[in-house]
């Protein structure tokens, strides 16, 4: 195979390390019927996923068109960027269903692919490498202050962390290091009366400048923080990283009905 460079400008690094390629691979669940790969790169996932998956369709989106020689038979590919591209769109237009998303997610944009998958129902599971301080937001493990990712992956999705993985395991080395988290879809979410749009609108308000309390960001757009005795005056004084995802729940729910 020729040997490519990676891409500073896509925020390439490519994985090597076997022991963590098995460790993504083995985390496809039997149910999948379609397998989703953002930026498979020189296809250290790609190929040993799509042996252990043959029968699979298996769709390919890849924003450097270096790579679409490697991918000629058993895959379909589409050279897009991930970041704009209408994966929604997409899935209704094939008419794809449970769907297993995988990726090694550039550090520059993952978190903006991330989101934008987030309300996707078609995608039941993903198995996707961050950078490690991205994806440990999404993990919302007790000790950590919420954020809106946290608090938008709660919401739609049950997160596992699968694997720490230093910079040695890839070519070149990122400076940081990075992390795998499997996330398997909720059948319901926190906010069913609200889409995700409107989830967002509200999530982004309340995060917005996390040191400052909701009264002083928001009062006076929603009043209701600033009138005593109202249900939002009792958060007035407190910042929304301290709140429960349940009390965020309720914040969300009170604003959207006034």
């Amino acid at each position: 195979m020729q040997k490519y460079t990676a891409n500073k400008n896509f925020g390439q690094h490519f994985l090597k390390d076997k022991s963590v390629i098995q460790k993504i691979i083995k985390t496809i669940p039997m149910e999948a019927e379609v397998i989703f790969e953002i930026g498979p790169g020189t296809g250290a996932i790609t190929f040993p996923l799509k042996e252990r998956q043959e029968k699979t369709p298996y769709y390919l989106f890849e924003k450097d068109d270096r790579f679409a020689e490697i991918y000629k038979e058993g895959f379909h590919v589409n050279l897009v960027d991930a970041v704009k591209f209408d994966f929604n769109k997409f899935i209704q237009e094939n008419k794809l269903k449970n769907i297993f998303l995988v990726s090694n997610l550039p550090y520059n944009v993952g978190s903006v692919i991330y989101t934008n998958l987030l309300p996707i129902q078609e995608i039941r599971w993903m198995c996707l490498m961050f950078q490690k301080e991205v994806g440990e937001k999404t993990l919302l493990n007790k000790e950590d202050k919420l954020s809106s990712l946290s608090f938008l992956t709660t919401n739609y999705l049950v997160p596992k962390k699968i694997s720490l993985v230093p910079p040695g395991c890839f070519s070149p080395p990122p400076k940081v290091n990075s992390i795998v988290n499997f996330y398997t879809r909720k059948s319901e979410t926190l906010l069913p009366d609200l889409n995700f749009n409107q989830i967002e609108h509200y999530v982004r308000k309340l995060f917005l400048h996390p040191r400052k309390t909701l009264r002083g960001k928001l009062g006076k757009e929603f009043k209701q923080f600033k009138t005593e005795g109202s249900f939002l005056s009792e958060f007035a004084g407190q910042r929304a990283e301290d709140l429960s995802v349940t009390e965020i729940q309720k914040i969300i729910n009170e604003m959207h009905s006034n």
